[in-house]
């Protein structure tokens, strides 16, 4: 569904015609709490367009995905790489860390070919424009428009209609609690499947 269609949905929830800058700011806003929740499967992307030298990898820099938000792991033929501060020089140098130096990446240890550099990462996400749609998969989307009419409510209606909020707010919930449990599950299954591949059991 676009943002259009979910205004749509809510305004026949309420009975009421939402203004558009309205709803524009409403739907972002929850759209954006939710994508900062955690790291959602919908928003994990994995990118592994650049490619290590042979030598002292301390002495090469790196960038991340201009869509990234946050790191969730970044890995070299096999080897995971975790954070470290970059004030701790000596330790940068010990192998399998990586740090930012002035928003560069770099990575620390030796390495003995050129390899590709897997970075897991969250995306970031741009507010939405009313023909466009989030992210998350369509059968959750109803639930924006449930949250978006117990916002008008809380907004526009007053104290007499917080039953009406009150309902379509735990509508949404009911929505949201659905999609962190398939969340869990799509996270789940990927992770077994990874094990597998790595133990070979089928």
């Amino acid at each position: 569904m676009t943002l259009t269609e979910i205004k749509t949905m809510a305004e026949t929830l309420v009975d009421e015609v939402i203004d558009e800058t309205i709803s524009l700011q409403l739907l972002n806003d929850k759209i954006q709490e939710i994508y900062s929740e955690r790291p959602w499967t919908f928003l994990i992307a994995v990118d592994e367009t650049q490619h290590t030298s042979a030598g002292n990898l301390w002495e090469q820099s790196f960038v991340l995905p201009s869509d990234c938000d946050s790191i969730i792991k970044i890995e070299i033929n096999g080897n995971e790489y975790t954070p470290r501060p970059y004030s701790d020089y000596d330790a940068c140098k010990i192998i399998n860390h990586y740090y930012f130096i002035s928003n560069a990446l770099y990575l620390s240890g030796a390495i003995d070919a050129s390899y590709p550099i897997r970075i897991t990462y969250k995306k970031s996400a741009n507010d939405l424009a009313l023909n466009d749609a989030p992210l998350f998969p369509s059968r959750f989307h109803k639930m924006l428009a449930y949250y978006l009419a117990a916002d008008f409510y809380m907004i526009d209606a007053g104290e007499k209609e917080m039953s009406w909020h009150n309902e379509w707010y735990v509508k949404g919930e009911t929505k949201l609690n659905q999609m962190r449990l398939w969340d869990a599950e799509q996270q789940t299954k990927a992770l077994n499947t990874k094990l597998k591949e790595k133990t070979n059991i089928y």
